[in-house]
């Protein structure tokens, strides 16, 4: 009798997890163009998405949830007969109808904070500019190699690495409350893709370079009070480069760093393997969990970051597998970390590339390889 028991016990803690996608909507741009980089706002109603089609240059489109048919490209203002040409959204901490953004404008980086529901209502105005904010002034230009938004007594707060060029020098710094703070003024090498997974934790994971020009992944604690104190975890001395990384946003029990990578002698395949490590702040070596992983990267010198996703509530990891040897399909994958088991997710979907999971861990969003496309749909676990 003792020995059923046990049994039913193990069999409940290590029972499969089930994921599926309800009530997939197909969204088309009918003028075609290169669809990535989606991503929800807090309240899972907006979906942006980045937009690339030859003469047009990088747009990005906001998507309205409630009326899918909706469809608004980012201008300067409702006058401006064009879209800017603008990515890297991102959507503010602290206020519910910001969100902030880079463009190209007078062939210089400006950085801009939008009011996306007055955009969304055709209100007049709906950008305000905050390159100054940022860069400081400077008549040259200076370049965002990438920003971030931390949240403080109900105030975003903006880090930044960016490109000076009237000194010729990367800087890492912060803006927050009218005061723009330079924390790490003379940087070796510029940091990229950076991230904090967690509004409550707030552990920011970057990637820089190192002399050899092999990416390394850098985790922060503390990004603003001790950004002195740094982990760095180097793939490439296990003959991996990486491409891309996270730590999962549900931290609760324990902390995970994900990352996607190739073998050195196999940088040239078009897949990526993922790779796990737990509690990176005290352990650095990375242990393989899927393979044959669709990225897209544009090559190393702009990391996406959109090739795989954390569940805000499970440790569960979403991306896209390329089956080669299935007619070369593209499918929504997921891996359950608490069970060590790699899913199918149950969908008919294929063609697929680059996801966005909503904050409360209900809605997906998944670009098609075919030009002009993507889906949303409700994300079922069991």
């Amino acid at each position: 009798m003792k020995k059923i028991i046990i049994f039913l016990i193990i069999g409940v803690l290590f029972s499969k997890s089930e994921i599926k996608l309800y009530n997939l909507q197909s969204i088309i741009f009918e003028d075609g163009g290169f669809v990535f980089c989606p991503t929800f706002n807090e309240a899972g109603d907006v979906l942006a998405i980045e937009k690339w089609k030859g003469s047009d240059g990088l747009q990005t489109w906001l998507i309205d949830l409630n009326k899918i048919e909706n469809k608004f490209p980012i201008k300067k203002s409702n006058k401006s007969k064009k879209p800017l040409h603008c990515g890297g959204i991102k959507w503010s901490k602290a206020h519910p109808d910001i969100a902030f953004i880079e463009a190209i404008l007078g062939r210089k980086t400006r950085f801009y904070q939008l009011n996306y529901r007055n955009l969304l209502a055709h209100d007049k105005t709906y950008m305000d500019e905050w390159s100054d904010n940022i860069f400081g002034i400077s008549s040259i230009g200076n370049e965002i190699h990438s920003y971030s938004l931390a949240e403080y007594g109900g105030e975003d707060i903006v880090i930044f690495c960016y490109h000076d060029k009237e000194e010729k020098k990367d800087r890492y710094g912060m803006y927050s409350d009218g005061a723009r703070e330079i924390l790490l003024p003379e940087l070796e090498d510029p940091f990229v893709q950076m991230e904090i997974n967690n509004i409550d934790d707030g552990y920011l994971s970057l990637i820089k370079t190192d002399s050899a020009n092999n990416p390394e992944i850098i985790l922060l604690e503390d990004p603003i009070d001790d950004v002195g104190t740094q982990v760095k975890i180097s793939p490439y001395q296990y003959d991996q480069i990486v491409y891309e990384k996270k730590i999962n946003i549900n931290t609760s029990d324990n902390t995970y760093l994900s990352y996607l990578a190739k073998e050195k002698q196999n940088k040239k395949e078009k897949v990526a393997s993922l790779y796990l490590v737990e509690d990176p702040f005290a352990n650095t070596k990375g242990k393989k969990i899927a393979e044959s992983i669709h990225i897209v990267d544009k090559g190393t010198e702009r990391l996406l970051n959109f090739n795989h996703q954390w569940h805000p509530e499970h440790n569960i990891v979403f991306y896209i597998k390329r089956q080669q040897d299935l007619n070369d399909k593209f499918v929504l994958y997921a891996y359950d970390v608490e069970n060590e088991m790699e899913l199918a997710v149950t969908s008919d979907l294929e063609g697929i590339q680059h996801i966005a999971i909503s904050a409360d861990g209900k809605k997906i969003a998944l670009c098609g390889i075919k030009s002009g496309s993507l889906w949303i749909g409700d994300l079922i676990i069991n």
